[in-house]
């Protein structure tokens, strides 16, 4: 076998219902090129292990896992893939996807390798995705900036934070995986700092093509299961902040301004999510200084803000 030049990052658990398609999205790829798929199943209690062992047996060049016995996330261990998969890639190019989501264009890593070749200075390449509700496939926007392929600025990328594009459409060059990797280990996911840390200075080159599929609200979604918690939601996001602070200091303070601006608007964000019962809202409002912007976010989501905090407290 060639040396990959892309490795393909995908983690997986209790995905027998969707793993199958996950990994027909990845051997479908048509490239002028090696690549890899470094698979990271964390025990899983159904089927998943056994479909990627068999994966595995027919693409033995391709598929390469690591298979728990014990589950790390029950013990406590975040950032899977920086731990058990970004060590092992051999590639220039790095690739993700989890093993719910999939691939719909065969040539989706051949689209995003040859911009990367093509713009050295640019380290990282994202698109838009469809969205996935059950059985209802849509294409609302997820990821989505416009009709032309260009270089979306690194002050936006930040902004955006974790709006920018979904985890499943990323490619970024493997370079300072050890930096990156000690940040997302405090975290939950990490897709947000993968895309702000590798658009700093340059930007992120977008590409308007739908090559992937975000299932949204899964059976073994996490977010899903978070949802129903609000203190669980509030400590995920507080991890997420912690990972736009860290990201500051790794650049030591150049983009202070625009990390702080970010902050104030994921805090913001989080608000006005509904997640939250009114003492958490107020210590956030108190914690981070928010009464005026808090203003004016009511006054743009007053309406709806409210009824889902009143519909929340009904449900209680």
């Amino acid at each position: 076998m060639k040396h990959p030049l892309v490795s393909v990052s995908c983690i997986t658990y209790n995905h027998s219902s969707y793993i199958r398609q996950c990994l027909d999205g990845f051997v479908m790829q048509k490239c002028d090129f090696a690549f890899e798929v470094l698979i990271h199943d964390d025990a899983s209690t159904d089927d998943t292990q056994e479909i990627i062992k068999e994966y595995q047996a027919k693409y033995p060049e391709i598929i390469k896992a690591v298979l728990q016995k014990e589950n790390q996330y029950s013990k406590g261990i975040r950032g899977i893939s920086p731990r058990f998969n970004f060590p092992r890639a051999q590639g220039k190019y790095i690739a993700m996807c989890e093993g719910d989501d999939y691939w719909t264009d065969p040539l989706k890593l051949q689209k995003q390798v040859d911009i990367l070749e093509r713009f050295p200075e640019v380290d990282i390449c994202a698109h838009p995705s469809f969205r996935l509700y059950g059985e209802d496939l849509r294409q609302d926007g997820y990821g989505y900036w416009g009709n032309e392929a260009h270089i979306i600025s690194a002050a936006k990328v930040v902004q955006n934070h974790a709006s920018n594009a979904g985890l499943q459409s990323i490619m970024f060059r493997k370079k300072s995986l050890d930096a990156l990797s000690d940040i997302i280990k405090v975290q939950m996911g990490g897709h947000s700092t993968i895309q702000i840390f590798y658009s700093l200075p340059n930007g992120l080159y977008y590409l308007p093509d739908y090559m992937s599929v975000y299932r949204v609200a899964s059976s073994s979604s996490i977010s899903k299961m978070l949802f129903k918690n609000d203190a669980a939601y509030l400590e995920r996001q507080r991890k997420n902040w912690k990972g736009l602070e860290l990201l500051n200091q790794h650049f030591q303070f150049q983009y202070d301004t625009l990390f702080r601006r970010a902050l104030r608007k994921r805090v913001l964000h989080v608000i006005s999510s509904g997640y939250l019962n009114m003492t958490q809202i107020l210590g956030l409002v108190k914690e981070f200084e928010l009464g005026g912007e808090l203003k004016n976010l009511l006054r743009s989501v007053g309406v709806g803000f409210m009824r889902k905090l009143r519909n929340r407290y009904k449900k209680k």
